[in-house]
């Protein structure tokens, strides 16, 4: 029989917001509103070449294993960058693009439509407000997983 061992993680954050004298939470947060401020633009960029990146490998009539895999981990990338800097939408279509290419690993199958539709959702989410002049993010997303849903049905 084994022993459950409990490893305590020090909060750095939290042992700061108690220290007599430290910063407050509000004044925590802020500090870190700011950091992300100043990385703001540059991360935009990555997210662009990323998403330029996914439209490049996708082009192809049926990628190789190991293409698709990269496509999953620039999308998987993505969905961690995004939500950060106030993208959660584009953050949800990474997701989904990563839920539909692991169906169509499951499957063997390979739809460039698909594909094609979750590229320009993602360019569209990346402004946000272009995607409202569109019927809004929410309608876009639920297309999406329209669209995985009916080329992809899960497996099991």
């Amino acid at each position: 029989m084994s022993t459950v061992r409990r490893i305590k993680v020090e909060n750095r954050l939290a042992k700061l917001v108690q220290v007599p004298g430290g910063i407050s939470l509000a004044e925590a947060l802020e500090r870190a509103d700011q950091n992300l401020e100043k990385v703001k633009d540059e991360y935009l960029a990555v997210l662009d070449e990323k998403i330029a990146r996914i439209e490049q490998l996708a082009g192809a009539a049926k990628p190789d294993p190991a293409v698709v895999d990269e496509l999953y981990g620039v999308s998987n990338d993505m969905v961690t960058v995004a939500g950060v800097f106030g993208l959660g939408e584009l953050g949800q279509a990474a997701y989904s693009f990563c839920e539909l290419l692991d169906r169509l690993r499951q499957t063997g199958a390979w739809s460039p439509q698909a594909v094609a539709v979750h590229v320009s959702a993602m360019k569209l989410l990346r402004h946000p407000q272009a995607a409202a002049s569109h019927g809004g993010c929410d309608a876009v997303l639920k297309g999406l997983r329209q669209v995985t849903e009916r080329t992809a049905p899960r497996v099991g």
